[in-house]
């Protein structure tokens, strides 16, 4: 009989900050003592700040410091039309 089976292993890596990375909805810049996520969901968006290293999103999928500027400036439009 074969089965399917998921396997989850602690791997040490090694990694240049800061660092671009992204999960769905959410987008991170991570480096020694802060981490910004971008959340930029259907219906809401938010922009937080975190005042040190979040380790978790540095599994995520790797993407390019342009590509989180480019969601920041998009973030950034939304919130800034609804201030009027």
């Amino acid at each position: 009989m074969k089965v399917t089976i998921e396997r989850k292993e602690k791997v040490e890596v090694e990694v240049n900050l800061p660092l671009f990375t992204k999960d769905k909805h959410h987008y991170y810049m991570l480096n020694e003592n802060k981490s910004i996520v971008l959340f930029v969901g259907e219906d809401d968006y938010s922009i937080s700040v975190n005042n040190y290293l979040m380790k978790y999103p540095l599994s995520y999928d790797q993407i390019t410091e342009q590509e989180f500027n480019h969601t920041y400036i998009l973030l950034m439009s939304k919130l800034n039309s609804h201030v009027k």
